[in-house]
């Protein structure tokens, strides 16, 4: 008997071993192998009765009495390493749970087979509702009923974990008996195979989780349910780099399940598939009744101090002698966000990572990107001790508005857990939207909103739209926004109906030549010697240009671009450009396969 076998590297081909008398083997089992020269697990993708290779390797142990994989589990990693340029060994290891990637025996319970129906009329469905509303978990409720009386199973992700809990008390609660699984891709080894240990016996109904959840190895997969589909922590940020949102689509097809997405305003790819009309739309979303105002800064004058102008203090004033409560939004955490010293003039920045180091008067100085923290004797090689502390955070809107309003309540909200409503005036960034239950407040004032104009991605201006939609839904009355650029279209979108931004955004794109209307694909690589690296991604960049060539397609490859020089790693990248997903795929594959493997780290980013 032979074992076709594929291993977890970068390495896109299976391997035949030989395997002899001994514990059963099955399409779907992890198996121990010799590979290189080194015992490695490996996953049984076929098992045939020949070998076209005259020598084969033995099998040397089968880790699992029944498959750890399903045979759509497989079918469905073989799709994703098609799409995302990994190999599907891979793509294997990375479903599995951190401790069944070693070399650990794992027993399967042998559950009695329940016979599985052929379902061709799955449904795919976007659920648009408020963030803090909960009547869509009566809708998933009697989806999970329905699904459970038809023996199948059901997947729930979302966006934090406790949002897990949550939803998990809410259905024991509504349906007793229900069994549920929690499966989180942070947790530690022994509780996630615990769970997924569940999920696999079929000792579960429903598996929640964050984005590991789609993993869940269940045989008869009735449904999938994804909340808030539009949260951005859905992107996997290391390899395969994928966005939860997608696989889901991927599997419900493998699986032939229905597909729920929620979320308060739908991704881009999902107002799409709304207007082709391939999605069912199940409104419940109450719109916000505040009005939106917008004034030009240009207009105005800053005499008091350079963060609020006159108009802005008037108009908080104004509101909190009407008994008004107000909340702030400024978007920077700290004091300061740059620091720069006065006798060199030099801009100061982090020691371990290379970005600008910021100042907080809690945590004294400190790297938003690494976490690095410092009293301030070691910051910088100059002996002068006067730092300049250039820029606003919040801690410094919070002194403002002190000196302004000393009588009145003010509020910093910087962590979730020591929350107040008891206030006047609330101050806060981005995580205010975040919460579970919204605070109310009768006027919202954004100011110093420009700083998010600068996002340096193409996807910035809907995550700004997301973000003042929810801003609007906590004002009861009015969204006052300060700003330079008063004809910014998504500011002009809060005052309109809600397709109109992504009609507006789309013709954007389209002008632009940006996602969806063709497919762009960033290739990173990193590396600690700066010098040898350039030389890699140029001897890339040849390859991929010799493919676009050869398969005579309109493909344009811009770079290399030096991102970032760190004190510890220099990243250069590439960005390849065509008009459909299949003409870069294929350059990409073919130019992958002659770039010999380095010190360099690769990565692959597609959007689409």
């Amino acid at each position: 008997m032979i074992a076709e076998v594929l291993v977890g590297l970068e390495i896109n081909k299976s391997f035949d071993y030989e395997f002899r008398k001994g514990s059963p083997l099955k399409k779907g089992m992890r198996v121990l192998v010799d590979f290189s020269g080194k015992k490695r697990v490996g996953f049984v993708v076929k098992i045939k009765k020949s070998s076209s290779q005259r020598k084969l390797k033995p099998v040397l142990r089968v880790l699992d009495n029944l498959p750890a994989f399903t045979p759509n589990l497989l079918k469905f990693s073989q799709k994703v390493s098609q799409i995302y340029l990994y190999s599907q060994g891979e793509i294997l290891e990375m479903i599995l749970p951190e401790s069944l990637r070693r070399k650990k025996f794992l027993n399967i319970e042998p559950e009695k087979a329940t016979p599985q129906k052929e379902y061709r009329d799955n449904k795919f469905i976007y659920l648009r509702e408020n963030l803090t509303a909960n009547t869509r978990f009566f809708y998933y409720k009697e989806i999970i009923q329905s699904q459970i009386g038809e023996k199948r199973k059901v997947i729930i992700c979302v966006p934090q974990k406790e949002d897990a809990f949550f939803i998990k008390d809410f259905l024991e609660k509504e349906l007793k008996g229900i069994k549920i699984a929690l499966l989180f891709g942070s947790d530690k080894p022994s509780s996630q195979l615990k769970e997924w240990l569940k999920i696999r016996n079929q000792q579960a109904d429903v598996s929640i989780g964050t984005r590991f959840a789609i993993f869940s190895p269940f045989e008869n997969l009735g449904a999938i349910i994804v909340e808030k589909e539009n949260f951005f922590g859905y992107f996997q940020p290391e390899k395969p780099f994928y966005h939860l949102r997608d696989l889901a689509f991927l599997r419900a097809k493998v699986e032939k399940s229905n597909l729920i997405l929620h979320s308060d305003y739908p991704s881009l790819k999902l107002y799409r598939l709304l207007e082709k009309k391939k999605l069912i739309f199940v409104d419940k979303f109450k719109e916000s009744q505040s009005r939106t105002k917008i004034f030009d800064l240009a207009g105005y004058k800053f005499k008091r101090t350079p963060l609020f102008s006159e108009l802005s203090l008037e108009i908080i004033r104004s509101n909190l002698e009407k008994g008004r409560r107000v909340v702030v939004f400024w978007n920077r955490k700290g004091f300061s966000n740059i620091l720069r010293c006065n006798f060199c003039k030099e801009i100061i920045k982090c020691p371990q990572c290379g970005n600008f180091l910021s100042f907080s008067l809690e945590k004294n100085y400190f790297c938003r990107y690494c976490g690095y923290k410092d009293k301030g004797e070691k910051i910088h090689k100059c002996s002068e001790r006067y730092i300049r502390k250039i820029g606003t955070g919040i801690e410094r809107v919070e002194l403002t508005l002190k000196r302004f309003f000393p009588a009145k309540k003010i509020f910093k909200f910087t962590n979730r857990l020591s929350f107040s409503q008891d206030w006047d005036i609330l101050i806060s960034t981005q995580k205010l939207v975040f919460l579970k239950e919204l605070p109310s407040a009768e006027v919202v004032i954004l100011a110093g909103i420009d700083s998010l104009l600068s996002w340096g991605d193409f996807n910035s201006s809907l995550e700004l739209y997301y973000l003042l939609q929810r801003l609007k839904s906590i004002a009861k009355e009015e969204l006052i926004i300060f700003t330079f650029h008063p004809s910014y279209y998504v500011f002009l979108a809060l005052k309109k109906e809600w397709g109109w931004f992504y009609e507006r955004e789309l013709k954007e794109r389209k002008t632009w030549k940006l996602p969806p209307y063709v497919c762009l694909a960033k290739l990173t690589l990193r590396a600690k010697k700066e010098k040898p690296l350039l030389k890699r991604t140029e001897t890339l960049k040849n390859f991929l240009e010799e493919q676009a060539l050869k398969i005579k397609k309109k493909v344009e490859i811009y770079g290399p671009l030096k991102e970032k020089l760190s004190a510890k790693k220099t990243v250069y990248s590439l960005v390849v450009k065509a008009s459909q997903f299949t003409i870069i795929n294929k350059v990409l594959r073919l130019a992958l396969q002659k770039f010999k493997k380095s010190t360099a780290k690769l990565s692959i980013i597609i959007e689409r």
